[in-house]
């Protein structure tokens, strides 16, 4: 076998292993944005019942906040057109739109409570990220690694 096919196979199997990787991390980035987008509920609230600020204050505090950078949504957000998505589940951002749409619409103890059930479901959505990825990060691994040898044991 000469040089050339063997680099091209090792190319292969780090490309398709490199790509198990990369899935694997994409399942542990959901469970990080859901755990951020609990940090800012709990920050809104805080903030709720210190001072009963406008809704653009609050959202500047939080795109100031170095805690909550996988919600990169915050730089960008439009208050008259909220379209907001975070890379989780359509139903998951369907939640957050629905919170920064009642967020300055409603008195300060309703958008506490707003706040409160929005946690709760996006800590139930916490869940369900990490089973699947406990359940599906090392098998994105193995099926990378696994798919690299297929193709190599193909070209041989």
């Amino acid at each position: 076998m000469n040089k050339l096919k063997i680099i091209g196979i090792i190319l292969i199997n780090i490309v398709c292993a490199a790509t198990g990787a990369y899935y694997a991390y994409k399942t542990k980035d959901r469970c990080e944005t859901a755990m951020q987008l609990i940090r800012m509920a709990d920050m809104m609230a805080v903030e709720l019942s210190f001072s009963a600020d406008n809704s653009r204050k609050i959202i500047n505090r939080l795109r100031k906040e170095k805690s909550l950078s996988s919600l990169s949504f915050l730089n960008d957000i439009d208050l008259e057109n909220i379209d907001i998505k975070t890379g989780l589940e359509p139903g998951d951002d369907e939640k957050v739109n629905m919170l920064f749409k009642s967020l300055g619409s409603t008195d300060v103890q309703s958008m506490l409570k707003i706040i409160d059930s929005f946690k709760e479901s996006i800590s139930a959505s916490l869940e369900g990220y990490k089973e699947y990825s406990n359940s599906h990060s090392r098998l994105f691994m193995a099926f990378g690694i696994l798919g690299g040898l297929a193709v190599s044991i193909v070209l041989i």
